[in-house]
């Protein structure tokens, strides 16, 4: 990054942002050269961030999507530093979600494809999860998420909608939305607000959104990390 400063203007001459090496500057040192009287040259360099640590995370959306848990997952774990993609299933990033809540998508999912994530969470709603559900790029994902043991994971509808009917649950414990757990194979953890069965989670609804999203940030980040992210939310008493 290189910013040429003058006393009346200061212009930004080139910006780089490589997703790959380092998402997030951890800290600036600016540089100062003076090169005349009236003109110097600002540099500002980035330490160099350490990429071990960043979790890269898919959310997709569809027409329908409930947006409180699309959003506070989204919102959560970028608190605790994930890199988290919003990917539209939909043939354009603007979508509407269940309330008439709009929000553009990062990208469509069909540019996520190739791409691996360390965890893939799909929001609930309806038609959302029915859309999520019949989208043949997400459910790849999703096949390939589950079979090679990283992290997935639904709530609301779609742990029924979706994942129970493509198979993706494969009798693994699971609970949805209390107008859907019922056609859930195995009912045995249909009434818990989350589940966590190996590297499977799955939750009820916008009520239980934040613990969800807390869940997953544990799974990625571990304890400590979770409650940092909790306690400046004010989160009511519960166990991370």
């Amino acid at each position: 990054m290189l910013l040429t400063a003058t006393r009346r203007s200061v212009s930004l001459s080139t910006v780089t942002s490589v997703h790959g090496r380092c998402p997030a500057f951890t800290a600036l040192r600016v540089l100062i050269q003076p090169l005349r009287p009236q003109k110097r040259v600002v540099s500002l360099m980035a330490t160099a961030c350490q990429s071990d640590n960043v979790k890269r995370v898919l959310v997709p959306i569809g027409n329908g999507t409930e947006e409180m848990e699309a959003v506070i997952v989204i919102d959560v774990l970028r608190r605790a530093g994930a890199l988290v993609t919003v990917a539209s299933v939909e043939n354009s990033t603007d979508v509407v979600c269940s309330r008439g809540v709009r929000i553009i998508a990062d990208k469509m999912v069909e540019e996520c494809a190739s791409s691996s994530f360390d965890l893939i969470a799909c929001p609930g709603g309806m038609p959302g999860a029915e859309r999520l559900r019949d989208s043949p790029v997400l459910e790849r994902m999703v096949r390939t998420q589950k079979d090679s043991g990283r992290l997935y994971a639904a709530i609301c509808a779609t742990p029924y909608v979706f994942f129970e009917n493509k198979g993706l649950l494969n009798g693994k414990l699971a609970t949805a939305h209390p107008a859907f757990s019922d056609g859930l194979n195995d009912q045995s953890k249909v009434l818990d607000r989350v589940v966590v069965d190996g590297n499977l989670t799955t939750s009820r609804g916008p009520g239980t959104a934040f613990e969800f999203a807390l869940s997953l940030v544990k799974q990625l980040y571990g304890e400590e990390k979770a409650k940092q992210v909790a306690g400046p939310m004010v989160m009511h008493p519960h166990t991370v």
